[in-house]
């Protein structure tokens, strides 16, 4: 899981840097970037509180769980 989250957030990193380069040299400044990654933040703190966390499941030698 771990590997997905990394390779996600790499992903998006690196999107929105060339995106960020091009927003620069189409209009001149960041300031439009700079307003899209903060509505972007605001719109993952919003949705973090709809995630549900749920114990793992154990399992045993025998392939099932305890």
């Amino acid at each position: 899981m771990f590997g997905w989250v990394n390779a996600a957030h790499q992903l998006g990193a690196g999107g929105m840097a060339f995106l960020g380069g091009v927003m620069r040299d189409l209009v001149g400044t960041y300031d439009l970037v700079w307003i899209g990654a903060a509505g972007l933040c605001a719109v993952a703190a919003l949705l973090t509180p709809q995630l549900k966390v749920t114990a793992p499941q154990v399992v045993g030698l025998e392939g099932r769980p305890r």
